[in-house]
This record gives structure tokens, sequence and C-alpha cells, in this order.
């Protein structure tokens, strides 16, 4: 500690005024003009910390030998150069033992598999019986592995067809299952993907491949894997085939024209096609997208500009943006014809309903409607008479042979669907509701039957047997009368008569009791009904059919 004349008034350690520490740090303070806050500087093999006091001006000075700083570090340098030594050696006698460890147990493993003096047909036998062995095992899982490769080479074709399958029909499973082995499939190297679906023109052409939509699909495939051929740095491609279109999936390099390669694409396709095949075609170009996840959505989209130009002529290609599919007009829809036929086909008039579907199409010509809104109308249509023959019975795929909305989205156009609907649909929708009054007026007639047979002794009336089944009484006399060529009173009347005629001829009842047997209130009904179906009384039909003079009658 220094006074403000720089003189030593106290110190520690062994240090006075005279002692040369003491001196230096004096003649420190001496060439210090101001001294502010805390000062350090090494000197003499020492660090020297100084401080001055502002209350008392005495300065404060603590010295450290520059040697015990670095105590600490050259410890922590001393104790990581002996862990490092420890830790080298403990590796190297770790991987001398492992290594015999391992020998060890590769040696037991071979013997094991591959017992001394063992062999097989064609191997070649070992010399000592353990390692040369392994070497052999090792040569044929080598040769295995080569095998395999070949295999899954030859099944890669399977494979990609099944990839592509997946993505556009959007299955995540397998595409989740199929994504990693991207590098091996090999088919698509660039980052943006479009759809383009194929599609044959009715009618185009010659006709030589009528009836053989699959193989025109398959030679227009071809075709456009050749055109792809031509720009593989590009371009790359896949093709597939469904039941009615080719499908190309176009995986292109990500460029400031992607659209507009992809419809080149497609106009180069139509062109080389209707050159070679004599054929044309429409082409959907679908939305381009960046994920194979994503190809699903440009095929569906692709269907949807095909569909939205149905029954217009092709020889064309289509986008979303040379379309009206979102642009089209609401129209009213011909419900009161719908009605109408839908009426005309409930009452098994064919003729009608053949009528009523002519007046359907008129009505769609006359607003102009484009062809998607043409479709949607025709699909309703559908629907309705599918729901009339639905009201009689769930399952109608054996009424129509099939599925009739498959057959519906196979048609090409307006009159396609009106001859199909004239020449199959309404026919067969004809034999079903014949069979449904037939098989309908079977058991309304057996059970009216067999309510008259069961309650003729009641006060059984038309209004009731109705009641009982659930129809109108006018409904029920006149199936009644159409199928067994009576009316209903008539044959309860009958009824009635046949058993008193047995209750007449084989008990003594009283008359009145037979009348009441029979379901009459009184003798004189029976009397009135009796006459006038045979012409005699009860009692005289009695006498005739017993052959005996008229008995008192008495109950038994």
């Amino acid at each position: 500690m220094y006074n403000e004349q720089h003189t030593l008034i106290s110190a520690t350690g062994g240090i006075n005024s005279s002692s040369r520490l003491a001196l230096g740090v004096q003649a420190e303070l001496d060439n210090e003009t101001t001294l502010e806050g805390t000062r350090t500087l090494q000197t003499r093999g020492l660090f020297v910390s100084m401080m001055r006091s502002s209350y008392t001006g005495w300065t404060y000075v603590v010295t450290v030998p520059a040697s015990v700083p670095r105590q600490s570090v050259d410890l922590f340098k001393r104790l990581l150069v002996f862990i490092s030594i420890a830790l080298v050696v403990l590796a190297i006698l770790s991987a001398y033992f492992s290594h015999n460890q391992f020998q060890k147990r590769v040696r037991r493993v071979a013997e094991r598999l591959f017992p001394p003096g063992q062999t097989k047909p064609g191997d070649t036998p070992p010399i000592d019986g353990s390692l040369e062995n392994m070497e052999h095992h090792i040569l044929q899982l080598v040769q295995e592995n080569m095998d395999n490769r070949i295999l899954a080479q030859s099944r890669l074709p399977l494979l990609q067809t099944h990839y592509m399958y997946a993505a556009i029909y959007g299955n995540a499973v397998d595409l989740s299952k199929i994504s990693g082995q991207d590098t091996r499939i090999g088919l698509f190297p660039h980052a943006r993907y479009v759809v383009i679906v194929v599609e044959m023109d009715l009618g185009s052409g010659n006709a030589r491949f009528s009836g053989e939509d699959p193989l025109f699909s398959f030679a227009v495939t071809n075709i456009a894997d050749e055109l792809a051929s031509r720009n593989r740095q590009t371009m790359a491609i896949g093709t597939l085939l469904t039941n009615w279109h080719a499908v190309i999936i176009l995986n292109m390099a990500e460029t400031a024209s992607v659209e507009q390669e992809a419809v080149a694409f497609a106009e180069q396709l139509r062109t080389v096609v209707k050159h070679y095949l004599k054929m044309t075609v429409t082409i959907g170009v679908g939305t381009i997208v960046e994920a194979i996840a994503d190809v699903a959505s440009s095929y569906r989209a692709a269907l949807q500009i095909l569909q939205g130009k149905w029954g217009q002529a092709g020889d064309t290609v289509l986008t979303l943006q040379s379309t009206s599919i979102m642009e089209e007009k609401l129209i009213p829809y011909p419900s009161t014809i719908e009605q109408q036929l839908l009426a005309a086909l409930r009452a098994r008039d064919l003729t009608q309903a053949r009528l009523q579907l002519d007046a359907f199409r008129q009505a769609l010509d006359q607003e102009n409607c484009p062809p998607a809104t043409i479709k949607t109308c025709c699909m309703q249509l559908l629907v309705a008479v599918v729901r009339l023959g639905q009201s009689y019975h769930d399952d109608l795929s054996q009424v129509f042979g099939g599925n009739p909305y498959e057959t519906f989205f196979q048609l090409k156009t307006l009159s396609d669907v009106v001859r199909w609907m004239d020449v199959t649909l309404f026919p067969a929708m004809h034999s079903f509701l014949e069979s449904v009054k037939r098989s309908k007026t079977a058991y309304l007639i057996e059970r009216t039957l067999e309510l008259i047979e069961e309650r003729y002794a009641t006060d059984l009336s038309l209004q009731l047997a109705a009641d009982e089944l659930g129809i109108s009484p006018s409904h029920l006399s006149q199936l009644f009368k159409e199928e067994t060529g009576e009316s209903f009173i008539e044959r309860v009347t009958n009824k009635r008569i046949e058993k008193a005629q047995q209750l007449l001829t084989q008990t003594d009842l009283p008359l009145v009791l037979v009348a009441e047997a029979i379901g009459y209130t009184s003798v004189q009904q029976l009397f009135r009904v009796f006459k006038k179906k045979f012409d005699i009384t009860p009692g005289e039909y009695r006498e005739h059919q017993s052959g005996t003079p008229e008995r008192t009658q008495h109950t038994p």
C-alpha cells in the first residue's frame, strides 16, 4: 500500500521499502501521472495489479508470480497427455483381443456350419475344415447375391409399372413402400410431372383399330416412348394402359416453359399418331405437379378435361385453360319430361317411355348445352331410372347385366347414350317391372285367396281384405277380377255356398246354424243366395242329396 507521495505504507509477504519489488512498483507509480481504475502489468516475472483510491489517494498494489496462473494449465496439459496415452493403449489392447475373439467365434460358427470333412457334391473339399469352408461359403453368397441382382433386374419393369399405377391412382401405401427405391427404379430424375391421357376418337380414320382399343393404346405408348427418347436430357417418360386410354407420365426438368413443352409434346404425339396409325385422338394434358405423390391429381385433371369435351369432335390437344368446364351456364333440367318418362316405365308402357326419351334429348338440344352439361343431365336421368328399379329391388346387376354406370361412362356421345337407353336400358327395366308386377300380383291374389279361406265365415269384405294387404279396394278388386275371372264378392259367396253344401249333406244342423256357420246373419240370406245359385232352397237341396223326405231339423 502506497500513500499519495508513493511511499510504501504497508506490505505483506516479506516485502519492505528497500526490496527490489517495492522499489520497482514505486518507480512505476512515479511514472504514472494519472491512475484511474485498475491497471495490470507484468514486470520482473510478476503480474502487478494497481488500483488508486479516489477517497484517500492511496494506491493498492497486488503482485502475483507469473508462474502461478500457468500451474493449473500445465497440470491440465499433463492430465490430457496421460489420458490420451492411456486411451491409445486401451484401444490397441481392445483391438488385439477383439480380433482374436472374433477369429475364435468365426471359427466356431464355421465349424458348426461346415464340420471338417463334410462336403457337398461339386464342392471343393476343405484343407483343414474351417476357414476354407467359410471362404467357399462366402463365394457362394457372392454368387447368390449376383443371381439376386440379375433376378431383381428382370423384375424391374414390373416394379416400374406398379410404381406408375400407384402414382396415377393415388395409392399412398404402395408409393410409400416403393418411393425409397427411386434410384433403383430409375424412372423419373426430374422435378416436374404432368400426365397426358390419349383417347381414340370414335369413327375416325378407317376402322383398322375398331374394337381393339388396347392394341391402339399400346401403339400410342410406343410412339410416345420414341418421341421422348429424342430429348432424354430434359424429359423422362413412363407409359401405362387403362381400359380406354393411353396414359403418359412426363417427367420434365424445371424450366420456365414446362407447360408449353408438355403441350408441344402432346401436339407432336397427336400428329404422329394421325400420320402413322391413320386415326385421330383427343389428348388431355393434366396440371403440372412437383411430386410423384401428386401425379394422381394431374391424372384426374386430364380425365376431367376429356369428359368436359364429351360428344364433341376430337383430333385436338386440350388443357384446363382451353376448356370451358368452369364457365358453363346453368340450364333448366327437363324434370317434367323425366317424371313422364318414369311414369311410362312404371306403367310398363315402353312405347311411351321411348317417346319421352326422345323429348328429353330434344330439350337438351334446344338449350344448346355444353357437352359436360349434357352428360350431367343424362347421368341424372340414369340415376332416376335406376332409383325406380331399386324401389322394387336393391340389387339390379342381374336386371341390367352389370353396372349401368360403368356402361354409361364408356359411351362417347349423346347419340350413344340415347341409343343405349332405347335399345338396352329401357327394355331391361320394362321386363323387370313386368316380372315385379307378376310376382306382386301373384302374391296379392294368393294372399287374398288365403284370407277368403280363413275368414269366409266372418264379416269379410273387400275393404277389410284391402286393408290387410295394404292396397286400395279398387286396385284389389281389379287385380282379383283380372287374375281369377270373378269378383271378390263372387269368390266369397261361392266359398260360403260350397261350405253350406257340405254342412247340408254331411250334418243335421238346422238351417239357421248352417247360415251362421258360413258367415250369413239370417236364414233368409242363405235362402236367397242358394235359390239364386241352384234354383232350389237349402232344404230341398238337403232332401235331394239324402234321397229321403225332408226331416225335422234339430241341433245335434
